[in-house]
């Protein structure tokens, strides 16, 4: 598999500009999805899988209000890749007070906005990463 590099730029390009919340969500999951597809080529393209899922995470008031104004619900409910793609990266390089860090966000998210059975997927992966920590 070779990096393509013209997608890239158009996925940057793309996410530059948008400067619609809801819609600069999604396509921070495209370059979330990009980057990790060349994760075996480049530790590099992991790093910056990181940096896209943590930006969504850190605009998800922005997604919530954005939602709000659009489609008049309180809150956007939908599921969240970043919070899994994260844990499953930090879980796979051992770094699992990361991991630990980001269910406890996603369990609050998803808590926060009636989304149980997602907030308990993490809270299992949670008590999962603590067994595997303390091994």
């Amino acid at each position: 598999m070779q990096f393509d590099a013209r997608q890239e730029k158009q996925l940057l390009k793309k996410y530059t500009l948008e400067k619609d919340a809801s819609k600069r969500h999604f396509v921070c999951i495209e370059l979330q999805d990009f980057y990790y597809m060349y994760r075996s080529i480049s530790e590099d393209y992991v790093d910056r899988c990181i940096h896209f899922c943590l930006e969504d995470i850190e605009h998800l008031h922005e997604l919530d209000a954005a939602y709000a104004n659009n489609r008049l619900t309180s809150m956007f409910i939908g599921r969240i890749p970043a919070f899994s793609r994260l844990a499953i990266i930090y879980e796979k390089r051992r770094e699992f007070v990361l991991a630990e860090d980001i269910c406890d966000m996603a369990i609050t998210y998803y808590t926060e906005h009636g989304k149980a059975e997602l907030a308990e997927s993490f809270f299992k992966r949670y008590c999962r990463l603590q067994d595997m920590k303390n091994k």
